[in-house]
């Protein structure tokens, strides 16, 4: 039931289109099938078959919906296809875009230039492969995987079909955008202002001051050390009685003074931070306190821009500082010269910040123009003071209510609404529009068949299609004045499909001749014949209509469309029975490699055995964010933007914020009790380091440690991992961390073990990797620098498995339950399995007893559980590739290569042996380099030789 060809099982990656199922009748048998000039010329043969390119035409045919398809089109849109050959320069865009998506599944360049050397070249060698299934010859020199622009002509002349489509259907898209009874018509009244509003409106540069703070304790921190507090959003500075006495005189000090008294703080002008804290949290604004001449004053514009410049200058120490000595209007007039204040409406990651600053905020007078309390945004807070909206030439576009001005004075459309004009009707050129149009155009030409079957596939994809009231001995279609003949259509479906079509027919022609035909007894026949009954019979119930199988196309057809067969009989041949022989053959493992395939397999797997690990852990990650896009930068990149000397000094203070943190967890009662509050602690420290640091009275706060580090634009954070593993990072893995990260794990889980679990079977559920002593011992990653902190770990299960351990039902008994397990081979032979096993490595007939019966309705029944689990976790996945497609797949090839196979033309022969590498390389997703994948299969093809 599952069967299906080799080059479905092949093209996993192909660039082949199929069409949906929409059904439609067909009419009875009266034609007779073309031919043209094919005759029982050998194409292929072996030991005891040949297939003829008349046979091998036969089976093509009913996979050629889609390559007769792009015959016609290939004419249907020669106007179009010449348009593109004479002006490539023009469409060379739309051509590479289309061949980048399918090579790298990306379109942006910039995106693809940051892709992984590694990843490209996995992507570039499937794609080659891609092409060769389609009967394209490329090498690596053909794809440019620096610029990714400059593919050669064999790789973009293919999507030339795709841009003459999109050329035609745009043809149609502008007659339908000015008819108002089309769905695609566009209302210049209603559909050009929705746009402006959603895509023009707010995209121009913003300059304005933004302050990112770690958490809220950061931010208001940050506000009291400059002794800022907000009232109805405003700002007022309080008087700050740490660097100088207040003034019992001076009007403005004398509710201060009050405060500081109740507190009992001295006003001595040293004043400390804790000391302060207190009197900054019990100092309430009032703007009319009585006496008046004692009410608090808000700053002034100008003011609160200076504040807002001096927490700038002191939260982004490592950036050039800011003059605060500006005013607004003088920073206005001189932003061209502070450009770190201005970003692109795109710039900004925080779409929450963005939509704030562009729309909450205003620079208009009596408007809110600055956050007077830190706003949270995302995971992170904010305090902002917008300048100024670089909008003066999206105003000029705008009427008095903010609308877009869409007609000139003679009521033709304004030059900036003709350009969105121009891009709403783009942006419905979308890949469905396209795709419809292209198939309404294919059904309105008079496209005639002249082979039924034929007929009754196409008709799936393209219901207009006509069958010939008469037959034809050279012709397949015709359409307008044009035709396609039996030997242009085989050439065409050769090329592209004939070696694996041929290999196919091949293959069952073999297996038909095999001693597996023996299994197809009369009652597995009957058990065919009753289920073919039963689908016809819910056939008939429009059970598969969902399927595309509506019950009016008939029986006839459907047995056609779903079994390729004119009767019950021929349905039961061609997939019941193909796909059960094809089922023994690969089920019969001693046919394969005898029965060394056993040890084969479990070579493989004590392989992955003994390569198991599993460290259970966590990570301290110091980073930086310089761009604030709320994801660690990529040390290389930041290095990149600072001098050498400005290297040295960072790589040097981040070596030791790395020390200190690793002398201060090992302070506390574990390690990530430390790390953890080493990080809390750090995320609300100040960045100026207060002089009571050093000078007496002594009063150590958290800047004491962390401000200058903070200063330098480090973070920290600290979070569990998943467990990491072997397979971590093994092909297919879907969530693989930084290779360095994972090296350097491994290096920790194996220090511990040897150190730990070596001495006494247990793992640490605290251990911190070594102290960097510099930076060259720091461990360096894309996202920043680490310490891995291993909370636990494991090694690999046994199979071990003795008398010891088992038991007896009876005592009376001879073996053990799991000592001599009985079964039969193919042939009613009784043999016996032994599941004992004195060492911790799988044996051969704990395999085999889990060959036997994992397919059971129950499953495996007799392994114990302890090693069920073990085979389960390093046996049963190289099962699984075994019987997976790419080994079945190699195995049906050692089948046809056991037949001394030869194709007519020695060319095909190459491709033969091409397909079996392309499937070889598939196996192994192209990513050849994988060390862990390599350790364990590396060697599969030769053992499975």
């Amino acid at each position: 039931m599952n069967k299906t060809n080799l080059i479905k099982k092949l093209a996993a990656l192909t660039l082949l289109v199929t069409g949906a199922l929409t059904l439609a009748a067909c009419g009875d048998k009266s034609l007779k099938t073309p031919y043209g000039d094919l005759k029982d010329t050998v194409y292929l043969s072996g030991e005891g078959y040949s297939i003829t390119e008349k046979e091998l035409y036969e089976e093509m045919r009913l996979s050629s919906s889609s390559i007769l398809i792009e015959m016609i089109e290939k004419e249907l849109y020669k106007d179009e296809l010449a348009t593109i050959e004479s002006n490539l320069s023009t469409y060379k865009e739309d051509l590479v875009k289309l061949a980048n998506e399918a090579i790298f599944g990306i379109t942006d360049l910039d995106t693809l230039k940051k892709l992984d050397a590694n990843v490209i070249t996995q992507k570039v060698l499937s794609f080659i492969d891609s092409f060769y299934l389609v009967g394209i010859n490329i090498t690596k020199e053909d794809i440019n995987a620096v610029d990714f622009e400059s593919h050669s002509s064999k790789v973009l002349d293919y999507y030339k079909l795709s841009v003459a489509k999109k050329l035609y259907a745009k043809s149609i898209l502008e007659k339908e955008i000015v008819d108002k009874n089309s769905t695609s018509f566009i209302d210049k009244d209603k559909d050009l202002q929705t746009y402006f509003a959603a895509n023009v409106q707010n995209d121009y540069d913003m300059s304005a001051i933004t302050i990112r703070f770690a958490n809220l304790n950061e931010a208001n921190a940050t506000l009291r050390h400059f002794s800022i507090k907000a009232l109805r959003g405003l700002w007022y500075q309080l008087p700050d009685p740490r660097k100088a006495a207040l003034n019992p005189d001076n009007e403005l000090h004398k509710y201060a003074l009050t405060v500081m008294a109740d507190l009992g703080i001295e006003n001595d002008g040293k004043v400390s931070d804790k000391d302060y804290q207190n009197y900054y949290n019990a100092y309430s604004i009032n703007d009319a306190r009585s006496p008046i001449s004692q009410a608090d004053i808000a700053l002034t514009e100008d003011e609160t821009l200076k504040k807002f410049i001096e927490i700038y200058n002191y939260i982004y120490s490592y950036r050039d500082p800011i003059d605060t000595n500006y005013t607004v209007e003088t920073l206005l007039a001189d932003l061209d010269n502070v450009e770190v204040l201005t970003k692109k409406y795109e710039d900004f990651s925080n779409t929450s910040l963005r939509s704030y600053l562009y729309q909450t905020l205003s620079t208009e007078e009596g408007q809110t123009r600055f956050t007077s309390s830190p706003r949270q945004t995302n995971n992170y807070y904010h305090l902002v003071f917008k300048l100024k909206g670089h909008d003066d030439q999206v105003k000029t576009w705008m009427d008095a209510d903010k609308k877009l001005i869409v007609y000139t004075e003679t009521n033709e459309l304004t030059e900036k609404a003709q350009e969105i004009y121009n891009k709403v009707m783009e942006a419905k050129l979308t890949k469905s529009y396209i795709t419809a149009k292209s198939t309404e155009r294919l059904k309105e030409q008079n496209i005639v068949i002249y082979d039924e079957l034929v007929e009754l596939y196409l008709s799936q994809s393209l219901s207009t299609v006509k069958l010939a009231s008469k037959s034809s001995k050279d012709v397949v279609v015709k359409y307008g004045d044009q035709s396609i003949t039996v030997r242009k259509f085989y050439e065409e479906l050769e090329k592209k499909l004939g070696v694996s079509v041929a290999i196919d027919l091949a293959i069952k022609e073999i297996l038909k001749a095999s001693e597996y035909t023996e299994t197809i007894t009369a009652d597995k026949r009957k058990e065919f014949k009753t289920n073919i009954e039963n689908i016809i019979k819910q056939f008939g119930q429009n059970y598969y209509a969902s399927s595309g199988y509506p019950a009016e196309i008939g029986r006839k057809n459907f047995l056609m469309l779903a079994f390729r067969a004119e009767s019950i009989d021929e349905a039961i041949e061609n997939v019941f029975v193909a796909s059960a022989l094809e089922e023994a053959y690969l089920a019969d493992f001693e046919k394969h490699f005898g029965t060394d395939v056993y040890s084969k397999l479990v070579g493989v797997a004590n392989k992955l055995q003994d390569q198991y690990f599993s460290l259970a852990a966590s990570h301290l990650l110091i980073f930086v964010d310089m761009d604030e896009d709320e994801n660690p930068d990529d040390p290389k990149d930041f290095f990149e933007e600072l001098s050498v000397a400005k290297q040295d000094e960072t790589k040097a203070l981040v070596t030791e914020l790395m020390q200190v943190i690793y002398d201060r967890a090992t302070t506390y009662s574990s390690f990530s009790t430390g790390l953890s509050a080493i990080v809390d602690e750090f995320k609300t420290a100040g960045r100026l380091v207060p002089e009571s640091c050093t000078v007496a009275p002594l009063d150590v706060t958290p800047e004491c440690r962390w401000a200058k580090y903070k200063a330098a634009g480090l973070n920290i954070m600290f979070e569990p991992l998943n467990a990491i593993t072997n397979s971590t990072n093994t092909l297919g893995s879907k969530q693989p961390l930084d290779q360095k990260f994972y090296d350097r794990a491994v290096e920790v889980y194996t220090r511990v073990k040897e150190e730990f679990y070596d001495a006494d079977n247990k793992f640490p559920s605290q251990e911190l990797d070594v102290r960097p002593t510099n930076y060259d011992s720091l461990l360096e990653s894309s996202f920043g620098w680490h310490l891995i902190l291993a909370t636990g770990g494991q090694v690999s299960t046994s199979a071990k498995f003795t008398a010891a351990d088992d038991t007896k039902k009876e005592s009376t008994d001879e073996y053990y339950i799991y000592e001599h397990i009985k079964y039969e081979d193919k042939d009613g032979n009784e043999y016996f399995l032994n599941a004992h096993n004195a060492n911790d490595a799988i044996s051969v007939d704990q395999a085999r007893i889990y060959i036997n019966e994992i397919k059971d309705e129950y499953g495996v029944q007799n392994l114990p559980s302890k090693v069920k689990t073990t085979i389960t976790s390093y046996f049963a996945p190289v099962y699984t590739k075994y019987v997976g497609e790419n080994t079945q797949l190699h195995l049906l090839y050692k089948l046809l290569g056991t037949t001394n196979y030869n194709f007519a033309n020695a060319d095909n022969n190459a491709k033969a042996a091409r397909l079996v590498e392309i499937n070889q390389d598939q196996f192994f997703s192209y990513d050849f380099e994988n060390e862990s994948f390599n350790e364990v299969y590396g060697n599969w093809w030769t053992l499975f030789a």
